[in-house]
């Protein structure tokens, strides 16, 4: 048999130190430094797909242009196939969303009060951050041979959980514990999450008595991130964060769910990355410096118009280059199926489940990347913008027409015949 030749490192990965010149000042990116397994476990089959899930710490160090620096050890999720063979060579970075964490005061449980998660709901309170894109997609990234990675970027989240778990969490740390020194350090967190999966090999440290393999090395890395984490990715782009000092994007590509046109940026004073404005405006494509680095997918729902201003994520060319826009009509920015808010007392949660749109934007996000394929054009929701905001245009019925429509709104066939079961 032919021998199979070595992996090169991906031009990224051999670089000792990487600076990112942007607007704002000088940062400077340090290669992370180590992996650190805490807990393993197989995971389950995939499509034939042998999964591994790992719990673990990423430990780096953040050198600042002001000559200060810091480590940091911040929470990791692994999920891979066991066999390289398996895998799409594509690693995916899921930005957990913290918002939870934003809107009720008492989310960490520091009080036994509610909304507690642990006060008469039987859920955690780590179990609140959520994984954006497995919520959104359920188990197709794991079916189509992604590496999958989370990791905690929020120095909000560390500091309020702790450096460690208590033994009431079972010692795992889920996306909750561990420590980051400075708010803003969360772009050299993703930044490094980029860097980690395409060389797994020199930073996996399974420990004493754990047979446990790192992933393998990936070609490319995409990330995603919902809401409140997209608003961040957006910020990220926005502000030139994922370009390398030779042009080589950290993040070949992103899929932002429920952005509207938000950006929000990591700061130094607390809540770090705030939901309120923090001053950065993204109109449009999040470009740096009149360019998108990598391609971005964005999906945005129909309350992401009033809510979020949707319409001016848009870009006047439906096939730009390097982005695209489908916004989804009857659906809603935390839809019932993606996440279940009765425990909150939410008893009229929209069920249309939008998960199919997005497994459809990975793969055309996956196949623009590894092979060129262009994905369909931006599709948007009919309607016009007035001095109180976006109006959307509605049938007879008060359905918003246009976008991209679900199997429970009224629409019709390319036939010209009608189409759509109302859910209810």
């Amino acid at each position: 048999m032919p021998k199979t030749p070595m992996r090169q490192p991906h031009r990224l990965s051999v670089l000792l130190m990487v600076v990112v010149a942007m607007g704002s000042p000088l940062v400077v990116q340090a290669i992370p430094e180590s992996f650190v397994v805490e807990y393993a476990v197989r995971f389950g089959t995939y499509e034939k797909r042998t999964y591994t899930y790992v719990e673990g710490l990423l430990h780096g160090t953040v050198e600042r242009p002001d000559g200060s620096s810091d480590r940091y050890a911040t929470p990791v999720v692994l999920m891979y196939p066991d066999k390289e063979q398996d895998g799409n060579g594509v690693g995916w970075v899921d930005i957990p969303t913290t918002s939870y964490f934003l809107l009720y005061p008492n989310a960490f449980c520091h009080e036994a009060s509610p909304p507690c998660p642990t006060s008469a709901t039987g859920r955690r309170p780590e179990d609140q951050i959520s994984q954006g894109s497995r919520l959104w997609s359920e188990d197709f990234l794991l079916r189509q041979g992604y590496v999958y990675m989370s990791i905690q970027y929020n120095k909000y989240i560390t500091d309020n959980f702790g450096a460690e778990p208590p033994d009431s969490a079972g010692q795992q740390r889920r996306l909750a514990y561990g420590t980051i020194a400075r708010g803003s350090d969360a772009y050299t967190i993703l930044q490094d999450a980029s860097l980690f999966l395409r060389n797994p090999d020199s930073l996996f440290n399974a420990g004493p008595g754990k047979k446990v393999k790192p992933p393998h090395a990936v070609d490319q890395v995409l990330a995603s991130g919902w809401s409140h984490a997209a608003w961040f990715a957006r910020a990220f782009l926005k502000e030139g964060y994922n370009r390398s000092a030779n042009g080589v994007p950290f993040f070949d590509g992103m899929l932002h769910l429920a952005s509207g046109r938000t950006c929000r940026q990591a700061r130094d004073e607390s809540p770090y990355i705030p939901s309120a404005p923090t001053g950065l405006t993204c109109v449009g494509a999040p470009t740096f410096q009149g360019q998108l680095d990598g391609k971005l997918i964005v999906i945005q729902t129909e309350t992401d118009f009033p809510s979020f201003s949707a319409d001016q994520a848009r870009d006047a060319d439906p096939q730009h280059p390097g982005y695209r826009v489908y916004e989804v009509a009857g659906v809603a920015h935390i839809p019932q199926p993606v996440q279940d808010l009765a425990w909150l007392g939410a008893s009229r949660q929209n069920p249309t489940d939008a998960r199919p749109f997005v497994r459809a934007a990975i793969n055309h996000l996956h196949d623009w990347i590894s092979e060129g394929k262009n994905p369909p054009a931006s599709v948007h929701v009919d309607g016009q913008r007035t001095t109180s905001g976006w109006v959307c245009s509605t049938d007879a019925d008060g359905n918003t027409t246009g976008g991209i429509r679900p199997p429970s709104m009224p629409s019709m066939t390319p036939a010209g015949e009608p189409a759509g079961a109302p859910t209810g």
